[in-house]
């Protein structure tokens, strides 16, 4: 009787395919060999990137078009604004006098590029246009979060991710410290990191399940930076 009990339940499960709900081994790295397609939500975030580095392209060759593009990108990648809790470890209050600076936004992104244009006005019809996007509403993309972290702090945060989703956190802060980016599986294994010399970091990979991710960011430097936090 156990066996054909046995027998007739894999029968089951072939006959329900999908339907069949498998426990995951949740043993091990939460990362698959193998990337899944992009969602609306994770193009978002990426979209998001893309604005960040033309942005830069825009400030390193003193193109306010540049800066425009880089505004409109953000402005069709903006997601729900979301608090998210956090914890922070270490750290101090040092730079508490320095020149604030927020996050890149879609209107000091805009701003930078009037500034850079001077008297030229060839490109206020572009701006205006992109001003107004910003107030349509948000997509279904990814969320976004606006924080501080403080002088040689780390910011830790909990974000959940579905299993076999694309998976992307995209962090963009002040651009006056060296900021780097490490994420961790609930089992403690690092997934990804990037920890170059800026402030602009991402990662992407796909979990092999539904889990809970740690998510840290590291302040370097010597005085606070505003940053904003993405994921899809």
């Amino acid at each position: 009787m156990r066996l054909a009990g046995l027998m007739a339940l894999a029968v089951m499960g072939v006959a329900l395919g999908d339907g069949v709900a498998w426990a995951a081994d949740e043993t091990g790295s939460n990362a698959a060999d193998k990337a899944a397609a992009p969602t609306a939500a994770s193009t978002a975030v990426e979209r998001a990137h893309l604005a960040s580095e033309l942005a830069s392209y825009g400030r390193a060759t003193n193109s306010p078009m540049a800066l425009v593009l880089a505004a409109e990108l953000t402005a069709a990648s903006a997601g729900p604004d979301v608090a998210r809790p956090k914890t922070s470890e270490g750290g101090s209050d040092a730079g508490a006098d320095k020149t604030d600076k927020p996050a890149t936004t879609v209107a000091a992104l805009l701003e930078e590029a009037r500034a850079m244009a001077g008297p030229d006005t060839s490109l206020t019809p572009a701006i205006q246009r992109v001003a107004a996007l910003e107030n349509k509403g948000r997509v279904g993309g990814g969320a976004r979060t606006y924080e501080r972290v403080k002088a040689g702090a780390t910011d830790s945060y909990t974000v959940r991710f579905r299993g076999g989703e694309p998976a992307i956190v995209f962090v963009d802060g002040d651009g006056d410290t060296d900021l780097d980016l490490y994420v961790y599986d609930q089992n403690g294994n690092r997934i990804c990191s990037d920890t170059d010399n800026t402030d602009t970091m991402i990662c992407r990979w796909t979990p092999a399940w539904t889990g809970s991710f740690t998510v840290k960011i590291k302040n370097y430097g010597r005085v606070y930076n505003n940053y904003v936090i993405r994921t899809n």
